[in-house]
């Protein structure tokens, strides 16, 4: 099929986290964002002064938004109600970017694969993780195999999100503590919310530079201590077993008193390295009959991340934005597969909704479905008992 010659029309559902898809793809040479809907009107009004896109239409209707003229959707709505309208965006005949996870659901996830069979038209999960400048060396180093087979890999995903819990019409943020003092704030989502499915930031990168899926997990709680008012576990771990056989240990904290990092490992046959986290500055490596022996080998940034063109160094997330847009515009122009689509994210989304059943049943080993057509239906639908605010 022949390029496109003209920019893509983006519209975004959600004026917060949206905001910034909003300006990145006006941004863009391949695209303009000519729309920007939000439930919210004051949450909208403010989104669009930082903005200042000219002719940027605004709407508080969802209905009256997949009316107008655009070519994608940018679904960045509540985590919630992600495949409510991701496949209204679909039905509508557009192609559709959403923000992760997939949906905090097993149907959810299910309804969105089967509308983008249905419907044709292309989907993206937004996991702009596994874009992260160290990833594409991972992957490297992996497929030269320095690391030989890769048996083992951990990941953590700590984010104190407490001063996210509660939120105005205007969309400012506040804790449980200062919601008290402030009348018009309500719940959001991600109060109540378990941490391990908000998985896909620490899993989704490692599925990708493995090239692997789960099969099986098994997880425990630590229960609520930090935030009990709002039921958020402090925090959640999950052992994964993969079809490849090797073994994976994430850690999700959201309610924690820690300071933030997103941090991972992988130990090797032929090597093994580890990302820095706490007080640690660089990323170590260890590279049998490379290294000295049982030495791990400090190694510079500029070493391990992937270089990045200049443009990239503009957009959010130490450019793994840029890349993720680039993945979905070329799709859609030059009619390419769609890097991360419909059944990945399920891979890197379903392991964190049957992670949530296994805490609340003490840990009990799970096995975790493929949602692609040819397995799917071995497996029968089970919503996630996952408490969501709203």
């Amino acid at each position: 099929m022949a390029r496109r010659t003209k920019p893509v029309r983006v519209g975004v559902i959600g004026a917060g986290r949206g905001a910034m898809f909003a300006q990145s793809y006006h941004v863009s040479p391949d695209s303009e964002t000519v729309a920007l809907c939000d439930r919210d009107a004051p949450r909208l009004r403010v989104a669009a002064k930082q903005l200042k896109i000219p002719g940027l239409k605004l709407y508080t209707d969802l209905d009256k938004f997949l009316k107008h003229a655009m070519d994608a959707v940018i679904v960045a709505s509540d985590g919630p109600l992600h495949a409510e309208h991701t496949c209204l965006a679909l039905e509508a005949g557009f192609h559709v970017q959403s923000e992760v996870p997939m949906d905090y659901t097993q149907e959810g996830c299910t309804r969105i694969i089967e509308t983008v069979e249905r419907t044709g038209l292309k989907y993206m999960f937004a996991e702009n993780y596994q874009y992260i400048p160290h990833m594409a060396t991972l992957k490297r180093w992996i497929k030269r195999g320095k690391f030989g087979q890769v048996v083992y890999a951990e990941a953590e995903y700590v984010h104190d999100v407490r001063n996210m819990d509660y939120r105005d019409d205007e969309g400012n943020y506040y804790t449980w503590e200062e919601a008290r003092k402030h009348p018009k704030a309500k719940r959001a989502w991600r109060s109540g919310v378990h941490p391990i499915s908000y998985i896909t930031h620490s899993l989704g990168p490692l599925l990708h530079i493995l090239d692997d899926r789960v099969t099986q997990v098994s997880c425990l709680s630590t229960g609520c201590h930090t935030a009990p008012h709002d039921g958020n576990p402090d925090a959640e771990v999950a052992i994964f077993k993969c079809r490849s056989g090797a073994v994976i240990k994430i850690l999700c904290a959201h309610s924690i008193a820690s300071p933030g990092h997103n941090w991972c490992t992988l130990l090797g046959t032929k090597g093994s390295v580890v990302m820095p986290r706490g007080t640690a500055t660089l990323p170590a490596v260890y590279f049998e009959g490379e290294s000295k022996p049982h030495t791990w080998e400090p190694i510079p940034w500029d070493k391990i991340n992937a270089k990045l063109p200049p443009e990239a160094k503009k957009w959010g997330h130490g450019g793994s934005d840029y890349f993720l847009a680039g993945g979905f515009l070329r799709a859609i122009l030059e009619d390419r597969p769609i890097p991360i689509d419909h059944y990945r994210g399920a891979d890197y989304t379903i392991p964190g909704i049957v992670a949530c059943r296994s805490a609340e049943n003490g840990g009990l080993l799970m096995p975790v479905p493929d949602l692609r057509p040819d397995v799917r239906n071995n497996f029968r639908v089970r919503k996630a008992n996952v408490q969501v605010g709203l």
